[in-house]
């Protein structure tokens, strides 16, 4: 009966804590230094529970055989023959007899690898191959910081890191493989909270066999609780997969996505590529690193962080999310590869972003904040930036044409609206005459227009003449109204919206001369004795009329004209 309960009691304190232990017909190792693939280097447990009283073994391990490497034992897999197993657990010690260059593999056909002891090192070529079929769903786990040449599954499968793991393989040059990758073969890979995966110099994330960027040919899940971290230089993440394929990435509140290398989803006939982002998550992108996901569906309840120095690229689509998206760039850019709806915050540090042809839309739960000359959104393109503007809010839209030209909005509108603006550098047709405008275009498009107070800056403004304005092209003609001037800010109050230009005039509301080319002005009639060739100008630039004769002007509104006859001009006022 002591001996019942005794026995009860192992079953319970293993159960409790999630210990295993050696069952009848498992192999443990009998001494130390020893090859894998000699029976006579193996004990047969004949007791579940206990060593006592194991066998010699009379074959080498197979398929079926689950594998202990007792404490104080190193066992060595040998630089040839088959290493078979079922589960392995490593309370010792095991190496191989190759370096990093030259992975040599255990085959494992069972569901757990628990590693207490050591496996591997970072110039070993220990690695593992997974043979248990569609089926095998293999958990990876111990106290030990585990050292993979590299995983290279077989056949479909899943792999569960509940153990913190280094990648080394670079390939048999060094320069440069996969260490984790799905072969072409479909794979779930998942790493649980507070567990590391790490990508050593060289050592490549991959769906393809060996490349970290070209295209593999399966369907990969990618379930990070944890953190996966491309820390090596030239450590790529490559999550490029094929047409008719799926890739899906789930980052949950605990995960991390992080690398100084490429993280690539990027190729042209991609699959259907999607990342959620838990709030709590991150993908991060920092040294020289970058982000390419411009054919990946996002939605990002947490953090994406860009802070590489090489270009980066998100989202075929950024769908209406909570997350916060940073932008802390000391080179290169930040594009928006697709339409783009932020809820949360997006904050600059340093560096740009660009819109291309897409539309980026903040909510109206969404921020931008530091937007400043060194820290902004490109709108290089028809792509417009929208955001949620108050009643009596002034709003900054930190927008420019280009990465050397900063040239920003600030909307005040007397109705809450969400307002879509754009910069851009071609006018839609030259000043008129007595004007001369900044090389910058403004399209601003409320979804509720209302009387509004906008102010312009061009990152470089012309020297005012005699009036400071702000143009509107209406049906093919500028209107300018006059504009309050500070620094290069123009300011002035609209509820219609067009195209906007900024500017000055040389008109003034005095008769700058009465006569010149024989033209003059008798108060009524623009006086042409000799034929000239007259061009009339309004106030705001548009051409009233044109004659080889005299002009009446009893008719016409009170203010001030411009007569253009050849090279001079003449002002008149009514």
């Amino acid at each position: 009966m002591r001996k019942i309960r005794h026995f009860l009691l192992v079953i319970l304190l293993m159960s409790g804590t999630g210990l295993w232990a050696q069952a009848i017909g498992d192999y443990g190792s009998a001494a130390t230094n020893n090859a894998w693939n000699t029976a006579s280097n193996w004990v047969v447990c004949v007791t579940n529970g206990t060593w006592d009283g194991a066998t010699t073994a009379t074959v080498a391990p197979l398929v079926t055989t689950n594998i202990w490497i007792r404490s104080g034992h190193t066992i060595t897999l040998p630089a040839s023959g088959n290493c078979l197993c079922n589960n392995l657990y490593v309370d010792g010690t095991l190496v191989s007899a190759s370096v990093v260059t030259s992975p040599r593999y255990v085959r494992l056909y069972g569901n757990s690898m628990i590693v207490n002891g050591a496996f591997g090192s970072s110039t070993d070529g220990l690695g593992v191959q997974l043979y248990g079929g569609a089926t095998q769903a293999l958990t990876i786990s111990g106290t030990a910081t585990i050292y993979f040449s590299r995983i290279q599954p077989q056949t479909a499968a899943a792999v569960t890191f509940d153990a913190n793991a280094q990648f080394d393989y670079g390939g048999s040059s060094g320069t440069g493989s996969t260490g984790l990758y799905a072969n072409n073969l479909d794979y779930i890979i998942t790493i649980n909270q507070g567990k590391t995966v790490t990508l050593a110099d060289n050592s490549y994330f991959a769906v393809h066999g060996s490349s970290g960027s070209s295209a593999g040919t399966a369907n990969l899940t990618l379930n990070i609780n944890g953190t996966l971290n491309g820390s090596g230089a030239n450590s790529t993440i490559n999550l490029n997969s094929s047409s008719a394929k799926t890739v899906l990435v789930n980052i949950g509140a605990t995960g991390e996505l992080k690398s100084i290398s490429p993280i690539r989803l990027s190729y042209l006939n991609a699959a259907t590529a999607t990342i959620n982002i838990a709030s709590g998550g991150k993908i991060t992108s920092f040294a020289s690193g970058s982000l390419q996901l411009p054919k990946a569906t996002i939605t990002n309840n947490g953090t994406i962080s860009v802070a590489g120095l090489n270009a980066d690229s998100i989202g075929a689509t950024i769908v209406s999310s909570t997350g916060s998206i940073l932008v802390n760039k000391t080179s290169s850019n930040l594009a928006f590869a697709g339409a783009s709806t932020l809820n949360g915050a997006l904050t600059f540090t340093s560096g740009t972003a660009s819109l291309g042809a897409n539309n980026l839309t903040i909510g109206s739960t969404g921020s931008i904040s530091g937007g400043s000359s060194t820290s902004y959104i490109i709108t290089n393109g028809v792509g417009k930036l929208t955001q949620t503007v108050g009643a009596a809010t002034a709003v900054l839209f930190p927008i420019g044409a280009s990465s050397t030209s900063y040239d920003p909005v600030v909307l005040t509108p007397t109705t809450a609206s969400d307002i879509a603006v754009n910069v851009g550098t071609a006018l839609p047709a030259a000043a008129p005459t007595s004007y001369t405008y900044n090389t910058k275009v403004w399209n601003i498009t409320p979804v509720t227009p209302s009387s509004t107070s906008v102010t312009l800056i061009p990152s470089a403004a012309v020297s005012t003449s005699v009036s400071d304005v702000i143009g509107q092209y209406i049906s093919g003609n500028y209107s300018n109204t006059i504009a309050a001037k500070s620094g290069n800010a123009y300011t002035a109050t609209f509820d219609t919206f067009s195209p906007f230009v900024t500017g000055t005039s040389d008109l003034g509301t005095a008769v700058s001369e009465i006569k010149t080319w024989d033209v003059s002005f008798d108060g009524k009639t623009i006086q042409n004795p000799n034929h000239q060739s007259l061009r009339l100008f309004d106030a705001v630039g548009r051409l009233v009329e044109t004659s080889n004769g005299n002009i009446d002007m009893s008719s016409a509104s009170k203010g001030v004209y411009v007569i253009k006859i050849q090279s001079s001009t003449l002002k008149i006022a009514l």
